[in-house]
Parts: structure tokens; C-alpha cells; sequence
């Protein structure tokens, strides 16, 4: 269930990469239909060493990609700045997918608080300030 506030702009994303060497036409056309054959990837195209995919991340993620293009037996060039930006999108986009069917709002803000504050305590009462901790615990050793 996706989030009903963001459209389908908000879940495009776009990603290149190099691969380390250019690919023939067979293997090249191999890659590009188990891309294609992934569900959320919208378009996959592969120019020289050049790989650009287009993906729904409501349905697949950048990790997922790469694995596939790994699995195939190509590997991909990254510099370390390459791979921190690379590590840094899957963060952020790992947080989005987990976040996609939650709607906030003050609604929800309010029922979190009012579940948080008011829930059972271990000493069987709703107010958990320390000192009438002690005032319960006190109660039922009497």
C-alpha cells in the first residue's frame, strides 16, 4: 500500500552506472531483458560501459539492481566517492520503502502519544512517575 500524498514522481528514480568493461551485443541484450524482466524497472539501457535504469522504488531498490547486473558476472566500477553516494541512496531509500504506508499526520502524532502515555505500566498503574513508583510498589508489599 503506498502512501496516498505522493504521486508516482515521488517513487521514479533514475540510476547510472559504469561497468567495468563494455559488453558484447549478446550478453548485453541478456542483461537488459533480466533487467527488464524485474518488477518496478521501467526502462534499462546500456551505451558503451554506460548502464541507465529507470525504477519504481516502491517496488525495487538500487541494491536489487545492482545484485541482478552482479549475478550476470559484470562488474561494476565505482570510485569510493561512487560507493559512498551509493550506500547513502540505498539508506535513504530503504527508510522510504519502510515508510511508504505510513500516512503521518496530527492524527497520528496524537494517537502515539496517547498510546505511549497512558499504556499499563509494570506496576499495573498508568502514571509512571518514579516517586509513585515506590508509592505503588509500597502498596503491594503491605
Amino acid at each position: 500500500m503506498s502512501n496516498p500524498h505522493f504521486g508516482d514522481d515521488y517513487w521514479h528514480r533514475e540510476a547510472q552506472l559504469t561497468l567495468s568493461a563494455a559488453l558484447e551485443t549478446g550478453k548485453m541484450r541478456d542483461v537488459l531483458s533480466t533487467l527488464k524482466a524485474l518488477p518496478g524497472i521501467k526502462d534499462a539501457n546500456i551505451d558503451g560501459t554506460s548502464l541507465e535504469c529507470a525504477y519504481d522504488l516502491r517496488v525495487t531498490n538500487l541494491l536489487t539492481i545492482k545484485q541482478c547486473i552482479v549475478d550476470a558476472g559484470i562488474s561494476i566500477e565505482q570510485t569510493l566517492w561512487q560507493k559512498f553516494r551509493g550506500l547513502l541512496s540505498a539508506h535513504r531509500e530503504s527508510i522510504l520503502r519502510a515508510e511508504q504506508g505510513i500516512d503521518y499526520g496530527w492524527d497520528v502524532w496524537i494517537q502515539d502519544a496517547y498510546v505511549s502515555r497512558y499504556r499499563l505500566r509494570r506496576h499495573g498503574r498508568r502514571d509512571d512517575r518514579i516517586t509513585n513508583w515506590r508509592m505503588y510498589e509500597r502498596d503491594e508489599q503491605d
